[in-house]
């Protein structure tokens, strides 16, 4: 059994609302930014590492992470977002939902009913640091980007009793301590944003992995989050290679000015992908647990005010959209100005590549290009 932690955002405008017996045509493309967005939430960092045989160890501190969101919307100039719902709490899943293959995706009310009133108490839901309502201002250097900041962390007595010895007598229970105390646990945090009548929300997950057996891994150490160090913007794609050639020359701000009849590709710089080993369940063997090493996959996500990408999203290694017929992998994404009505009045767009590997680490980077009729 290996665990994976997927974050995931979703947004409306409950002035725009979609009636299925109206039917939903000409929805906007899932890259284009035209209003209230959590594009990516960043932990730092992103995992921690937990010794079973001392889980309870250390200050609530030392198992506290620093979240910061990235929050966009083009529509609001110089305003404020308001922060409705910050919570966090253990993404406890028992053995039925463990079996079914889904888990907890939001932090409730009325968590899993357990037989002990102290285990029952740990799974709780807590509001983050700062706490909801408090007001978050655009970014000086980005008129239209809210950086809100967050600090949460399952505390050590969440940690002793989520990562204790399976020995309460409850086979439910013993049966999830063995799970978190062999494949790790997450801690989930879930965000609203909202401005005006726009809402935007947003689950993050910090992720709670088990410290292996040093004879297993001697060099383990935390995971750490992704980073893409450059962009590169290009004016063509080689049809026998599928490589990204001639690049543009870029200035400072805007990088790029491009007429809506040019073609750019746009290329990140390889974020790296971390090698680590985990316990998982073979099931050749009988479902004995075994440790596995794996290189992680990165994906990589476009995003542009103003035009679209295609694809939407590619990713660290082959797949139908990110290779090339000789195996080769590519991370760029062709851009496609708007057309004239949907082009700004300043011509400026604003382009974000997210990048996410397979443990819950979040990077980003940003540019601007000018585009011209």
């Amino acid at each position: 059994m290996r665990r994976r932690s997927h974050d995931w955002c979703w947004r409306w405008s409950v002035a725009l609302t979609c009636v299925a017996a109206a039917g939903c045509g000409n929805l906007d493309d899932v890259t284009t930014v035209k209003d209230l967005r959590v594009l990516a939430i960043q932990a730092e960092p992103p995992g921690f590492l937990v010794d079973v045989t001392d889980p309870g160890a250390g200050s609530d501190a030392d198992w506290e992470a620093t979240l910061t969101a990235l929050v966009v919307d083009p529509t609001g100039l110089n305003q404020t977002v308001q922060v409705t719902t910050a919570l966090g709490c253990p993404d406890y899943v028992d053995t039925i939902t463990a079996a079914t293959g889904t888990a907890t995706r939001v932090c409730s009310a009325t968590p899993v009913d357990l037989p002990d009133p102290t285990l029952q108490a740990a799974l709780a839901s807590t509001p983050l640091v700062p706490a909801s309502g408090q007001t978050v201002a655009a970014t000086p250097d980005g008129s239209f980007t809210f950086l809100p900041t967050f600090q949460y962390g399952l505390s050590t007595t969440q940690l002793a009793l989520l990562f204790a010895s399976p020995t309460t007598g409850d086979a439910q229970v013993d049966a999830v301590l063995t799970n978190n105390r062999t494949f790790g646990l997450d801690a989930i945090t879930s965000f609203t944003f909202t401005r005006g009548d726009q809402i935007a929300q947003a689950v993050k997950r910090v992720v709670y992995w088990p410290k292996l057996d040093p004879v297993v891994n001697p060099n383990q150490v935390p995971n750490q989050n992704p980073t893409i160090s450059d962009v590169g913007f290009f004016k063509i794609r080689n049809s026998a290679t599928g490589d990204p050639e001639d690049p543009y020359a870029t200035g400072e701000v805007p990088e790029l000015s491009l007429s809506r009849a040019d073609q750019l590709y746009v290329l990140p710089a390889a974020a790296t992908a971390e090698t680590y080993t985990f316990y998982e369940k073979d099931l050749q063997q009988g479902g004995a647990i075994v440790a596995t090493s794996a290189e992680e996959l990165l994906r990589y996500d476009f995003f542009a005010t103003a035009g679209t990408f295609s694809p939407a999203e590619r990713q660290s290694k082959p797949s139908a959209l990110t290779t090339t017929p000789d195996g080769q992998v590519h991370l760029d994404s062709q851009y496609e100005p708007p057309a004239g009505k949907d082009l700004p009045a300043d011509g400026n767009v604003t382009i974000w590549i997210v990048v996410h590997d397979e443990r819950a680490g979040v990077g980003w980077i940003s540019r601007s290009v000018r585009v011209v009729p």
